[in-house]
């Protein structure tokens, strides 16, 4: 990514960097944040033996509302990037209330804010309708990433203190390689967080249809042997913003997972506009408590699904509807 562009992969971290990056931040305004966590990852000790890659805990997902930043080695099959950021606060628009769960699946719904009178460029309204400053980003000094077949050394980047490095082979590591990310010389202290390579994801060549009415059980090709890492799904079905509600489910990389009807159907009630979109990673995710705040990283192979949504059909012109139904090309969708 360079400048405010993350690429239109809507994981956690990368959202976050895309957030972070939007606003700088000089070296007088970075945090002192102590690490509040004793048993967190934040050995730096070169003599001791590296963790066993199948045994070395992984602390997975930060909390939503505590999420400070992330970094990321991401693969997409054509090329693999490693990018961070981490600010000295949440950014309150990132924080998703979870509307519905039911088994690995849960709907999470963006929350209004409003404030008044609006908030100056450098502030952000908060959850109790106030405008606070917008979190600035830190600076981390130099950020290693050691593991993957070219070893990763980042310095931080404009607009405020990004990180990343492009041009990576992919795969850039070998399956069950113990990958280290570690930070030196910045305004945070230093820590230390893991990652396991995991193996090129592989959707099985399937549609997904959303029902209201039955389960949809998804297939993806499993890792095989000893598994460290997860399958992430997220789906969008109303890309015109008519109801700001997304479909995340997080499961057990076996290569199969069930979405429930139940959640569907509330999903599908909520509304339908433009082309479903189906967001499929393959990841290990470790974090590790920074002050009050929370940092992670994650070792993530991403790729699309193909779906549909039973009875809606999505358009740009007339010649996409069925018999009987026009295209409503500001909304994408035959009605």
């Amino acid at each position: 990514m360079t400048g405010c562009y993350a690429r239109g992969v809507p994981l956690s971290f990368l959202a976050l960097i895309a957030q972070v990056a939007c606003h700088g931040a000089s070296p007088s305004d970075t945090a002192t944040a102590t690490d509040a966590d004793a048993d967190t990852d934040t050995d730096t000790d070169t003599d001791t033996a590296p963790p066993d890659p199948a045994t070395v805990p992984l602390a997975g997902s930060c909390p939503a509302d505590q999420l400070f930043g992330a970094f990321g080695v991401e693969s997409d099959g054509l090329l693999t990037v490693a990018s961070g950021a981490v600010a000295d606060g949440v950014v309150p628009l990132t924080v998703l209330e979870e509307v519905s769960a039911e088994g690995d699946c849960r709907l999470l719904r963006r929350v209004s804010l409003f404030c008044d009178p609006a908030c100056s460029p450098d502030q952000t309204c908060g959850f109790d309708g106030e405008c606070i400053p917008y979190p600035a980003a830190q600076d981390l000094g130099i950020v290693t990433v050691e593991g993957l077949f070219d070893p990763v050394e980042m310095t931080a980047s404009s607009p405020g203190f990004t990180y990343y490095q492009l041009g990576l082979p992919s795969p850039a590591y070998d399956p069950g390689a113990l990958i280290t990310l570690q930070t030196e010389g910045g305004a945070l202290p230093p820590f230390t967080l893991y990652g396991v390579g995991i193996v090129p994801l592989e959707i099985v060549a399937e549609e997904w249809v959303l029902s209201e009415v039955a389960d949809l059980e998804v297939h993806w090709a499993s890792p095989g042997g000893p598994v460290r890492s997860r399958l992430h799904v997220r789906i969008t079905i109303d890309q015109h913003g008519a109801s700001p509600i997304q479909l995340d489910c997080d499961f057990p990389d076996t290569g199969t997972g069930t979405l429930p009807s139940a959640l569907m159907a509330e999903f599908v009630a909520s509304g339908v506009t433009g082309f479903p979109a189906a967001l499929v990673t393959r990841q290990t995710v470790d974090s590790t408590v920074i002050g009050d705040g929370c940092v992670e990283f994650a070792i993530a192979w991403s790729g699309a699904g193909e779906i549909r949504v039973e009875g809606y059909t999505p358009c740009t012109q007339q010649a996409d509807c069925p018999t009987g139904q026009i295209c409503n090309t500001d909304l994408e969708i035959c009605e």
